[in-house]
């Protein structure tokens, strides 16, 4: 088909304005998530566990799993097993937010080019382009293990750290299982999760004995190995039996002895508690936290409970959100061995004493400080640009007002980068009776089913958006909703259509520039498959416009 100037120009501005649209497509890089851990000071290697992790690189070996509960040392093991293996490496530290496919892939394929640099980015580049990255999985992940064929022909680890967030997303599942199924032998993949992945083809694997296993059984520390590491002493003040009790009270749980030891060393009168409970029986985990606890004056159980529900501790965060004297209280914890170092200035609770303060500050603090502290943690992260977990904190709180707006902000964001399911997920985090009376958020909501081809359920939420925006005179919201719904009209050949977008274009006000950019590409479009090519070079020119 020869081409002439007219059509030439209006290619020309369509490949313009998704190149726009392309740019803000890019996803930032949390390069924090790919950081090594550090070990614990005390830290014992395990040396049968870390044979069994060399076997990952058999070559019949397509994965290895680490699975068991908060505090059995899954993570430590694994770091060590890095260390001492001197091998190339990828970890990949994951959370809630990583659980949308595009997120996922997006940092997965970033996190090995920090590693290999001559990596190219083809993976990423058809993720970004496809409508439906789902549909594209097979191909997405087949150019990138393709590449890493190609740039790596030593050995290499991957770790997916935290698995357990991810668990329940049956896209990033699938993509798991091509990865399994391609990845060259010269690599091992590691899974770290508190629970056993839903891979659907794992069954299969386990009875190919394709899979390196290290449960809940191997993770539990022996008699010996406690025996290792409790400080000479609190041993000496333990005869056999109490030794033994102290392993059966704690079932090999190594998150609970170094409590223990921590605990010792800060309050030596422990010791004499701890007989007590072990003589009569009682659960060591629920004494030690509630005895650690409460040995505390009321300002630093404040101060505890405070930093529990913060996602990283520091200075800087402390100060911001709630407190007075923070050096002297964080040093006072670090010193008795309660806070431990995490990343330069950050420190970190062991992880079971964590979640028992996370548990005791929902019961203790009313609902108007909590209310009031997640605020203030939202304000810190939105000033700090981490708008994401901003969003998470004010949902917490939950101050919905503050939530909607920042969503709002991101939204168009999360649908140009196609991450429909992490703006999904926080829709949906809004009570009902808020989503509807919000005609934004039923705007996104309409176009998230649109764009998953459920016309029927997005044009009902659109019909909710026109129902709430009339009644708020908010013209904005209005024609978007005219321009989403002709679309789906345009889509089934109706005449509607264009009636919708000359509605949108007369009711949008002028500083509305996205929105009319997009009316007026969509305009320009029906012309154009109407053959009227005078007419829609003249709306992309207008579209153009507002898009610059």
């Amino acid at each position: 088909m020869n081409l002439g100037i007219k059509e030439y120009k209006i290619v020309y501005y369509i490949i313009i304005i998704l190149q726009i649209v392309k740019l803000k497509m890019l996803i930032p890089l949390i390069k924090n998530k790919f950081k090594l851990p550090k070990l614990p000071s005390n830290y014992t290697s395990r040396e049968g566990i870390l044979k069994k992790l060399e076997e990952g690189f058999s070559e019949e070996k397509k994965l290895t799993l680490v699975v068991g509960n908060a505090g059995y040392g899954k993570s430590s093991l694994v770091v060590d097993y890095i260390q001492q293996t001197k091998v190339p490496y990828l970890w990949y530290s994951l959370n809630e937010n990583d659980s949308d496919l595009i997120v996922f892939i997006n940092h997965l394929s970033k996190g090995l080019k920090l590693s290999i640099p001559n990596l190219r980015e083809d993976a990423l580049e058809l993720l970004i382009s496809t409508i439906n990255p789902i549909e594209a999985l097979h191909n997405i992940i087949g150019l990138l293990i393709e590449d890493l064929s190609i740039h790596i022909t030593d050995k290499f680890i991957i770790v997916l750290d935290d698995y357990q967030f991810l668990r329940n997303s049956e896209a990033i599942n699938k993509a798991l299982e091509y990865l399994i199924e391609y990845l060259p032998e010269n690599f091992q993949l590691i899974i770290i999760s508190r629970y056993t992945p839903n891979i659907k083809k794992l069954p299969q694997l386990k009875v190919r004995q394709q899979v390196i296993e290290v449960p809940l059984l191997d993770l539990k520390f022996s008699v010996n190995e406690i025996q290792t590491i409790i400080p000479n002493e609190l041993r000496n003040a333990l005869n056999e039996e109490e030794l033994t009790k102290l392993y059966t009270q704690t079932d090999g749980w190594i998150g609970i002895i170094i409590l223990l030891i921590q605990a010792y060393k800060s309050n030596l009168t422990i010791k004499e508690h701890l007989l007590n409970a072990l003589n009569l029986n009682q659960p060591v985990f629920d004494y030690l936290t509630s005895e650690i606890f409460e040995l505390q004056d009321k300002e630093i159980k404040s101060f505890m409970l405070n930093t529990s529900l913060l996602p990283k501790i520091n200075k800087e965060i402390c100060n911001e959100v709630m407190m007075q004297n923070v050096s002297e209280k964080l040093d006072f914890l670090k010193n008795s061995n309660l806070l431990e170092i995490d990343n330069e200035d950050e420190y970190k609770y062991n992880p079971v004493f964590r979640d028992f303060l996370r548990e005791k500050a929902k019961e203790t603090l009313s609902l108007i400080e909590l209310q009031s502290l997640y605020f203030k943690i939202g304000n810190y992260l939105q000033k700090k640009e981490d708008i994401e977990n901003a969003l998470e904190y004010f949902l917490l709180g939950p101050n919905y007002a503050e939530a909607e707006d920042l969503l709002l902000d991101i939204a168009q964001e999360l649908i140009d980068s196609n991450r429909l399911e992490t703006l999904n997920k926080f829709i949906f985090r809004f009570p009902e009776e808020y989503l509807e009376k919000s005609s934004n958020l039923q705007i996104y909501l309409g176009e998230i089913y649109r764009l998953w081809g459920n016309y029927s359920e997005a044009l009902e939420h659109y019909y909710k958006a026109e129902d709430v925006a009339i009644r708020e005179n908010n013209f904005s919201t209005l024609g978007k909703a005219y321009v989403y719904e002709s679309i789906i009209h345009a889509s089934k050949g109706e005449s509607s259509s264009k009636e919708l977008i000359d509605e949108a274009i007369k009711i949008l006000p002028d500083d509305d520039s996205y929105n009319l950019a997009f009316a007026y590409n969509k305009k320009g479009i029906s012309y154009l498959f109407g053959d009227q090519i005078f007419e829609s070079l003249n709306y992309f020119e207008k579209s153009l416009k507002y898009y610059e």
